[in-house]
């Protein structure tokens, strides 16, 4: 991984991607990054990555880890089911 200044910003503006602190953003930290001249500015795309880390904890939540949903076998089964329909 190359470490630009940009990917610096990105780290320090969404918590060292810790999902359990970004998942916990909201309207004023939205605000915040909106403003952060470091990163791209775009509300969607800030709301995204905060839907992201929500997401994330549900499925490690729900499965032990996120890595045993990451599998061949889960992607095996998203291919068939979709070639099925």
């Amino acid at each position: 991984m190359v470490d630009d200044p940009q990917s610096h910003n990105y780290r320090r503006a969404f918590a060292r991607f810790d999902p359990a602190k970004v998942a916990r953003f909201g309207a004023r930290d939205v605000r915040r990054l909106m403003a952060d001249a470091g990163i791209v500015r775009n509300r969607l795309k800030i709301e995204s990555a905060i839907g992201n880390a929500r997401a994330f904890l549900e499925v490690r939540r729900e499965f032990g880890s996120f890595d045993a949903t990451s599998g061949a076998s889960w992607m095996g089964a998203l291919y068939r089911t979709r070639r099925a329909a």
